[in-house]
This record gives C-alpha cells, sequence and structure tokens, in this order.
C-alpha cells in the first residue's frame, strides 16, 4: 500500500508571492508524493509578477488564490514552513501539524529597479531560491 502524501502549508504575510511561489513549485517538484498548500496572516491578491517568473520556468500558479491561515486551520499538516520573518511572529499555532521550519526569503514586491518599478529580476531570484529550497524539501522528505 502506497504511503500517504506528504501535506506540507507554506505561510508568509500576505499569500501573494513566495508561499505562492512555493506551492506551485512542490506541487511541480513534489508530484503525487506531497499536498502543497499556502496560506497568510494578511492575504492579499496573487502577485502577477510571481506568475509571470514562475510560468518562465513553466509552473503554472495563475488559478491559486490568497487565503487567510484561518482557512486551513482545520487541515492537517505534515510540516508548516514560513517564509518571512512577519509570517514566522504572527503564524498562530496550526493545530494539526507535526512539525514547523522557519526560512526567510525576501518579499520581491518590496524590491524595485531604478525606476522605481517592481523589479522582476528580483522575483526571479526569490523564484531560484525558493526553487532549491523546494528541492532540498523533497529530497530530505521523499
Amino acid at each position: 500500500m502506497p504511503s500517504p502524501p506528504i501535506r506540507i502549508l507554506f505561510v508568509c504575510a500576505e499569500n501573494a508571492c513566495q508561499s505562492q511561489m512555493a506551492e506551485g513549485l512542490l506541487r511541480h517538484q513534489g508530484g503525487q508524493r506531497f499536498v502543497a498548500r499556502s496560506a497568510g496572516v494578511r492575504p492579499m491578491h496573487l502577485d502577477p509578477l510571481a506568475t509571470r517568473a514562475l510560468q518562465e520556468i513553466d509552473v503554472e500558479i495563475s488559478r491559486q488564490r490568497g487565503k487567510n491561515i484561518a482557512v486551513v486551520l482545520h487541515e492537517r499538516f505534515d510540516l508548516v514552513v514560513t517564509l518571512c520573518d512577519e509570517s514566522e511572529e504572527s503564524c498562530p499555532p496550526v493545530p494539526r501539524s507535526t512539525a514547523r521550519r522557519h526560512r526567510s526569503f525576501d518579499d520581491p514586491s518590496w524590491l524595485e529597479d531604478a525606476d522605481g518599478n517592481p523589479d522582476l529580476d528580483e522575483y526571479r531570484r526569490i523564484r531560484d531560491e525558493l526553487d532549491a529550497f523546494i528541492r532540498e524539501l523533497v529530497a530530505e522528505l521523499a
């Protein structure tokens, strides 16, 4: 009998960028072995540049939506990963989780180019950092 999938919740402050990217990357890399979810402590709309940065590597997240951590508190998770310092400080305990980990990533929406516009290169940098982190998680937990 196959093992049940490993359930991972990614949390960041707004559930607009880092946690959404991590959710999409885990779905892409982990396949049937994982269930990926994301949430935020102050959820907002999905960041279109996060979507674009992932589409460049053939990972689709455009149908994902920002959601409040309260929406997923009833679910069981094997691991809750906070992805920014604010979420680490303000994420409530997730009652049905067995482990928690923190790894802080920059929020690319706060990083601007020389003209003061959102910088797609920063989204790509965070995407690549998250991609490496997710690969480590998959290798460690699979």
